[in-house]
């Protein structure tokens, strides 16, 4: 909020061009005729406070932070023109009710229940505050001589801790919804943070908007000084242990608890009964997601685009086979995807990093997940000295006949072939059989019809409930010496929605449609997750949260 263009922003902006209008419009009462006869200060001041908020807003996106501060200005304003007084819960509902005539469809963003909740616990909080009468006066010093300065700034500082406060604790729940993970250190990096931007930053940043040139240019390096060393210190607090705490999204129960909690904490009564909220809100430190089950195991297969990235979960282990694709420099699947994703399934500790081979839609996103995870093992057929650029701390070189057991599952290698150089990249890539107690799982990587025939004929290829089928589905791979052989009673593409390759090319589909093999894409239904509890069932992130305007979803019962 401080970075992106909030209520703060807006807000600083109407207050400051209420008292500059204002102030401006009273000098003309020394006019002969004054302009303040035709139009009272106030009433121009607050208009004109209101349009530029407006405009603000409209530059900014008109987002729904935007919208609901803009709107509740306007209640406030307009109703002290009135001479009426404007209760923050008359402003809330009638912003509120704005927002959703507005953009029925804001209920679905996160920014709509963190800006309305957030702004709404801070008005509950804020009523029971009243400024202390105690005399903080030092020795020989009148106190109503320290009350103008001593008791309004222990008053303020009071006042900015609490609402700190009430801000990380009693958000909680909506941060480990939308996001989970909570930034253990905003309170200490909002106290830097908040006095810099909103004194200094924001200030120089409207000022150079509205000076001719070179004051705006001065105005705007200064403002961008200000800004970087800002950023040079809350990257340095980022690093710091704990600075953020993940955990899994809480499931319903958990977060009405917390919410309840939330609130309960926030509400005007003494501290002996808001004390109880705390204890509401210990579920959400204690929501480590659904595991399997002993000798069990559950795949996710991450909607990364044009791209492979596949999440192996046992009862204490995790394994990420491959990483995705890289978009742009620090633009990857590993930060937009994969690390929101095993937040989500409230995966703190990874074990072991597969990287297929040196294809960037395969490597992409190692570097973040090594950044997040460097204690992951990795696991690859690239060299050691371009696997080092990852920065994972033990590299293990993939070759056939590797194998491990976790929790009851037994994960095997089965290519590269030892002794048999790889053609090119693709054939080079680590081939990784999984199998629980209930069924199993093929990954292939980028293995071409010439190396699927080498496995076939060292009869290496097992059979497996699931495949991920080779190269995307590209007409180079899937041939079938690996589909009669593996016999997969699911198949899973991973490619992007209308990628310029064409994959999965269409003759690769007949082929598995020929053998009655299920055929799942990325591309259309989403994030697919298979379990070893139910091998012949795949489910699709879409169907499984589809929109109200979308078609029926398909189930695995009627799948391509």
């Amino acid at each position: 909020h401080l970075m992106s263009i909030s209520g703060l922003h807006i807000t600083l902006l109407a207050w400051m061009s209420l008292q500059l209008v204002g102030w401006m419009w009273r000098q003309t009462a020394r006019l002969p005729r004054p302009w303040t006869l035709a139009v009272p200060a106030p009433t121009l001041a607050a208009w004109v406070a209101l349009l530029a908020a407006a405009a603000y807003a409209v530059i900014a996106g008109w987002g729904v932070p935007a919208q609901r501060t803009l709107l509740m200005l306007a209640v406030v304003l307009l109703l002290r023109q009135r001479g009426l007084r404007a209760d923050w819960r008359d402003g809330m509902a009638l912003a509120l009710i704005a927002v959703l005539l507005w953009d029925p469809w804001a209920v679905r963003q996160a920014g709509f229940w963190l800006s309305f909740v957030a702004v709404g616990l801070l008005f509950v909080a804020g009523e029971r505050r009243h400024p202390e009468t105690a005399t903080l006066a030092p020795a020989g010093v009148e106190p109503a001589a320290a009350q103008g300065v001593l008791q309004r700034g222990w008053h303020t500082l009071r006042s900015a801790s609490h609402t700190q406060w009430v801000a990380t604790i009693a958000l909680m729940p909506l941060t480990l919804l939308f996001f989970q993970q909570i930034a253990m250190l905003s309170p200490l990096a909002n106290a830097l943070a908040i006095p810099v931007v909103t004194l200094a930053v924001a200030p120089l940043a409207v000022g150079g908007l509205l000076l001719p040139a070179p004051l705006d240019g001065w105005l705007w390096q200064l403002a961008a000084w200000l800004q970087q060393g800002l950023d040079i210190a809350l990257r340095q607090m980022a690093v710091w242990p704990l600075a953020q705490w993940h955990a899994a999204a809480p499931d319903p129960l958990t977060l009405a608890l917390a919410m309840l909690g939330a609130l309960t904490l926030a509400l005007p009564w003494t501290w002996r009964l808001r004390a109880p909220g705390l204890l509401l809100l210990l579920p959400l430190t204690s929501n480590p997601g659904t595991a399997p089950a002993p000798g069990g195991m559950e795949l996710w297969f991450a909607d990364v685009g044009q791209g492979m990235a596949v999440i192996v979960r046992t009862a204490r282990h995790t394994l990420l086979y491959d990483t995705g694709p890289q978009q742009a420099p620090g633009v990857d699947a590993g930060n937009r995807v994969l690390l929101p994703l095993l937040h989500s399934l409230g995966v703190r500790h990874l074990d072991r990093v597969v990287v297929s081979h040196d294809d960037s839609d395969h490597s992409g996103g190692a570097t973040a997940i090594a950044r997040t995870h460097p204690e992951a093992a990795l696991l690859t057929s690239i060299p050691a000295e371009a696997a080092a650029r990852f920065g994972f701390a033990a590299r293990q070189t993939c070759l056939a006949g590797q194998h491990w057991n976790w929790d009851g599952v037994d994960f095997r290698v089965i290519s590269p072939l030892p002794g048999a150089p790889p053609r090119n990249d693709n054939a080079s890539s680590c081939v990784l059989h999984v199998r629980a107690r209930g069924g199993s799982a093929l990954l292939t990587g980028d293995v071409d019809q010439a190396q699927e025939r080498t496995l076939h004929a060292a009869d290496a290829l097992p059979y497996a409930d699931v495949l991920l089928v080779p190269h995307h589905g590209s007409k180079t791979s899937s041939s079938e010496a690996l589909l009669d052989t593996v016999m997969p009673r699911a198949a899973v593409v991973q490619a992007g929605y209308r990628n310029a390759h064409g994959h999965p090319h269409p003759l690769v589909v007949e082929r598995y449609a020929a053998r009655g093999i299920a055929l799942w894409r990325t591309d259309l239904q989403g994030a697919l997750r298979w379990r070893d509890t139910a091998p012949d069932t795949v489910q699709g992130w879409r169907a499984a949260t589809p929109h109200y305007w979308s078609p029926q979803p398909q189930t695995s019962e009627d799948s391509p």
